[in-house]
């Protein structure tokens, strides 16, 4: 039997081998399902929220630091290392989010699909 060769997931277009059972986003080859793909992403997705959150969060919080620090370098060092980490955060949080979105949308969209039916009529 020839091999059918690789499969392209539907949802974030990975490539894979021809017997794998499920793409790393959560597609399923064998029974072409997104419903596990759609539960993750949205996991992810709502991860993402989160940690861009927790950096908007450390950003507002930030002259905190200057007023709880006794003293003036150690409280300038505080403060510059919570804007390193609230950018970080709310870039992270960002990307993550919105690729988890798009994926999520398309799964969304697989889900919706109709099946395709076959219809062969007979000649008279």
């Amino acid at each position: 039997m020839a091999d059918p060769g690789p499969l392209t997931c539907l949802v974030c277009a990975q490539t894979w081998p021809a017997r794998t059972p499920r793409c790393t986003c959560g597609y399923d080859f064998e029974t072409r399902s997104p419903a596990f793909a759609i539960e993750r992403l949205g996991r992810e997705a709502r991860h993402g929220n989160r940690i861009w959150r927790r950096g908007l969060v450390a950003f507002l919080l930030l002259p905190v630091a200057f007023f709880a620090v006794g003293s003036w370098p150690t409280a300038v060092m505080v403060a510059l290392v919570q804007l390193i980490c609230s950018v970080w955060w709310t870039v992270q949080g960002l990307i993550k989010a919105d690729r988890a979105n798009h994926r999520l949308d398309e799964a969304r969209k697989l889900a919706q699909l109709p099946a395709a039916r076959v219809i062969i009529r007979a000649k008279p």
